[in-house]
């Protein structure tokens, strides 16, 4: 494995087989702290096989303390450009992503609409268990946030709602 002060130079080699090669190492072998310095180069780059590599990367993480750190990029402002693309990573690995339900129908609610359709994706594949209340407090939010989105979003809203009441435990949903 590549030291980390080597890991970031490389990434910041202007070089693209250098660049490419520590993308790859890192697929294979990186750790949740090297997220970051990968999501800047996805940032900063123009050329279009970095940008699938890391998209490559991202959307093969499979080691589960990568979601918290996944989470911290989400809601940083420095990669609101790149928000739908790691989005759509949380669907894509895998992992799970169950504890941050409300954060993904926040996305849904404040994001346009690709994001909203990549956080869509990712509650929709959630296998954890939800309370009750936790479900009804989501649902409120979509059904508040209906008439004042676009046509397109709304529809969102009413079939997140259908997907979060499937979530339901079947005993409350009989005892209503």
């Amino acid at each position: 494995m590549i030291a980390q002060k080597k890991i970031i130079e490389n990434l910041h080699s202007n070089d693209i087989i250098v660049v490419m090669k520590t993308i790859e190492s890192l697929r294979h072998n990186g750790k949740d702290k090297n997220i970051d310095n990968i999501l800047e180069l996805l940032l900063r780059t123009k050329d279009g096989e970095i940008k699938r590599a890391i998209c490559n990367l991202l959307n093969d993480l499979k080691d589960q303390k990568s979601a918290p750190v996944i989470m911290c990029a989400i809601h940083n402002i420095t990669y609101k450009n790149i928000l739908q693309v790691i989005v759509e990573s949380c669907w894509q690995s895998g992992l799970d992503y169950s504890s941050y339900l409300s954060d993904f129908i926040n996305l849904m609610v404040h994001e346009n609409y690709y994001v909203a359709l990549e956080a869509f994706t990712v509650v929709e594949n959630m296998i954890g268990s939800f309370t009750t209340q936790e479900l009804e407090n989501n649902i409120a939010q979509l059904k508040m946030a209906i008439n004042d989105s676009d046509k397109n979003k709304s529809y969102l809203f009413v079939e997140m709602i259908n997907v979060l009441k499937g979530f339901i435990p079947l005993q409350t949903k009989y005892s209503e």
